[in-house]
């Protein structure tokens, strides 16, 4: 996850009064201690592994020390204890991965609807994209390292709202849908 972009989408969704989740890898956290403390004052964070590799590849011994290690990493930066949710990188997982986010304490959390600002053509076709795919209790995965994310967000947003979708946080998501945390 790239830093360049953060602040502008933190400042938009405070304008909009949104609660997003941000899954940050231990190295970012590292690299940007003063902007991971940032997210968290007033939005959750989730686990997207310590250095953003492909999990099921690893070694029972390797799968633990990342955990591990993020772990390490967010209590000692972010002084967030207590992370509820897990993204594996790239969407790839197998059942070890599954299972020891599970011992963590961590829901494994997927998304529905991905915002794939590389692949279109112009910010119009970025917007379409979301829009055409969105479903009420969607989860949309942005990327915080695009200018189209920037560019796009409080087009989507209000979009959304004119369409009468209620912009809700992951937590409201997974309790919507029979889930509490």
């Amino acid at each position: 996850m790239g830093e360049k972009y953060v602040k502008d989408i933190l400042r938009i969704l405070d304008y909009y009064n949104i609660k997003s989740t941000f899954f940050l890898t231990g190295k970012w956290v590292e690299e940007n201690p003063l902007l991971a403390k940032e997210i968290f004052q007033k939005h959750a964070i989730g686990n997207y592994s310590y250095s953003y590799i492909a999990l099921d590849e690893l070694t029972d011994e390797e799968l633990f020390a990342e955990f591990q290690q993020v772990r390490e990493t967010f209590r000692n930066v972010i002084a967030a204890d207590i992370v509820k949710y897990f993204r594996p990188p790239f969407g790839k997982y197998d059942e070890r991965v599954l299972s020891l986010a599970g011992e963590e304490g961590q829901l494994t959390v997927l998304w529905s609807v991905e915002g794939r600002g590389w692949l279109v053509d112009s910010s119009n076709d970025f917007v379409n994209d979301i829009i055409k795919k969105i479903h009420p209790g969607a989860i949309i995965a942005f990327r915080v390292s695009s200018s189209e994310t920037v560019m796009t967000l409080p087009i989507i947003i209000e979009t959304l709202w004119k369409k009468n979708y209620e912009i809700i946080s992951l937590k409201q998501v997974i309790e919507n849908n029979g889930r509490s945390f």
